[in-house]
C-alpha cells in the first residue's frame, strides 16, 4: 500500500527513525545546512536531516518529536532535550523563588527532586544512544549546576560537595 501511494517500501519508512548516528544517508532525509552557531566571533556551520518528504499516508514528518517528555530526533541525539530542561528548570526556580528564598537546605532540595529530576529521566532513555562522553559529560554537568541554582548555592562550590547529596 505504501509502495502504491508514493512509491517508497515500506521498510524504507520504519527504517527512517532507526538509523545509525554516524549514517551518512538516511530514507527520505537529506542533509542540509543548517544555522550556524557563532562561538568566539567564528560562525560554524553544522548540517542538519530535514525530512525529505512533508507526509507518508496522510502522518506528517517532523524533524523532532515531543514524547512523554523526550525530544526525539533523527539521529537520537539529547542535545534538544538538555535545552529544554534548563529551560524548564530555569523558569520553575524563578517561579518558585519566593518559597525557596524562605525555605531551609532541605526544602530547596526537596523541591529540586520533586520538580527538576523527573525531567532527566527523559534524558536518560536518549542516553543509551549517545556515543559521545562529552554530550554525557554535559548532562552530568547540567544536573550539577541546576542543583547548585535550586538550592541557591555558589556557581563556584567544588562539585565533588554536591555529588555527595
Amino acid at each position: 500500500m505504501c509502495k502504491e501511494r508514493n512509491d517508497l517500501k515500506q521498510t524504507e519508512v520504519w527504517n527512517c527513525s532507526l538509523c545509525d548516528r554516524a549514517a551518512k544517508q538516511i530514507p527520505l532525509m537529506k542533509l542540509e545546512k543548517g544555522n550556524g552557531s557563532s562561538s568566539g566571533g567564528l560562525s560554524v556551520e553544522c548540517m542538519q536531516w530535514v525530512p525529505r518528504v512533508k507526509e507518508i499516508e496522510g502522518v506528517p514528518v517532523c524533524e523532532s518529536y515531543k514524547y512523554l517528555g523526550t525530544i526525539l530526533t533523527p539521529k537520537l541525539s539529547f542535545i534538544h532535550q538538555i535545552k529544554a530542561i534548563k529551560k524548564k528548570a530555569t523558569y520553575i526556580r524563578t517561579r518558585l523563588y519566593p518559597y525557596l528564598k524562605t525555605g531551609s537546605l532541605e526544602t530547596r532540595k526537596d523541591m529540586f527532586m520533586t520538580f527538576a529530576m523527573p525531567m532527566f529521566d527523559a534524558a536518560l532513555i536518549l542516553l543509551n544512544y549517545e556515543p559521545s562522553k562529552s554530550n554525557k559529560e554535559k548532562l552530568i554537568r547540567t544536573q550539577r549546576g541546576l542543583f547548585k541554582d535550586f538550592i541557591m548555592m555558589s556557581k563556584g562550590t567544588k562539585s565533588n560537595l554536591v555529588d555527595d547529596w
